[in-house]
Parts: C-alpha cells; sequence; structure tokens
C-alpha cells in the first residue's frame, strides 16, 4: 500500500494555519473569558478609578487605582469577589493585584518611613506598634492621613494629602519558594 504524495509546501501551509487557528482561539479566549469579564465586574466598584486586565502565564493580573477608600481591606475584598464573578474559571488561576500609587513626595516618604515599621512587624509577628507608628509618621511628615489596619492575610496602608491618595497592600506570609509575582503585584490567590 502506497502513501499518498503530500507536498511539503502544503504541509507547512496547513501546519502554520493550525498554529495561526490555535494562537487566535486562544488569544480570543484570554480576551473574551478572562480579561472583558473582570473588567466589567470590576468597574462596577465605587472606589475602582481605572482597572487594567493582564492575563499572564498562570494567572491574571489587575492593576487598579484607587480613589475615596474608606476600609482598604473591604475594598480589595470585593475587587477580589469581583474578578472571581467576572471569571468563573479564575479560581484555578492565580490572582495578583497592584495598586497604582501617588507621586505626592510628602506620601512616598512617609511610606518610606512605615516600610522600616512594617518589615520590623513582618519581622518580629508583632503589629501592635503600627498605627502608633503611623500617627508618629503623619506628624513628622505632614501628611493629611494614615490608617493602618491588619488582618490575618494583610496589612493595609491607606494615605491621603492634599487630594492625593496612596494604597498599599502587604502580604503577612512570605512568598513561598519558586512563585514569582509579576510586575510587584500582592497574590490574593
Amino acid at each position: 500500500m502506497r502513501l499518498p504524495r503530500i507536498s511539503i509546501r502544503v504541509a507547512l501551509i496547513s501546519a502554520a494555519a493550525v498554529v495561526a487557528l490555535l494562537a487566535a482561539g486562544f488569544t480570543g479566549y484570554r480576551v473574551f473569558g478572562i480579561v472583558e469579564p473582570i473588567e466589567r465586574a470590576i468597574a462596577q466598584i465605587d472606589e475602582v478609578v481605572s482597572c487594567e486586565v493582564e492575563s499572564v502565564r498562570g494567572g491574571t493580573v489587575l492593576t487598579v487605582r484607587l480613589k475615596g477608600v474608606a476600609d482598604l481591606a473591604d475594598t480589595v475584598n470585593r475587587i477580589a469577589q469581583a474578578a472571581s464573578r467576572g471569571n468563573r474559571g479564575a479560581s484555578s488561576h492565580q490572582l495578583w493585584l497592584d495598586i497604582e500609587g501617588s507621586s505626592d513626595p510628602s506620601m512616598i516618604r512617609a511610606m518610606r518611613e512605615l516600610d522600616f515599621w512594617v518589615h520590623e512587624a513582618l519581622a518580629t509577628g508583632k503589629f501592635t506598634q503600627l498605627p502608633r507608628a503611623a500617627t508618629l509618621i503623619k506628624a513628622s511628615t505632614a501628611v493629611d492621613k494614615i490608617d493602618v489596619s491588619v488582618d490575618s492575610d494583610y496589612i493595609y496602608v491607606s494615605m491621603a494629602n492634599d487630594g492625593a491618595e496612596e494604597y498599599r497592600l502587604i502580604p503577612r506570609a512570605a512568598r513561598p519558594e519558586g512563585v514569582a509575582e509579576p510586575r510587584g503585584g500582592v497574590r490574593l490567590w
């Protein structure tokens, strides 16, 4: 029995067409199955001014700009829930949250000072001094507002100065060995 003679050119064109169709399907899945549903769900949160959703290897990165947040822990929780509702398959992937910061020099200085206290608290496991440190830093830097709260998973920092706002989410647990977090985002799940 003889096999039909297939031109190498036809085989290469067919293989290229299959690869192109697979790439288009995967891109369509990322855009219409992950990015757009999450963007729509997060757009409904009042404190989120802007949101960029990026599908990366192994998960999704949410880059958000926040404004007027009264309770950062609650806002982060609502963002995570919205992302989960927006993408039913998100639970099988990792989700990182990257909160865009402010360029206000006073808040940058205050955040640097607070970082010392946060790292000390993370090293010792004693978080009771963080609110006191926030009060001292607020007085020394002339920042209008500094709030620090802690739960079992994160340290939440909110700052405001002359209309500019800064929010930071800091994980309490060390990053697992070998887990890379894209662009400095904090892994929510």
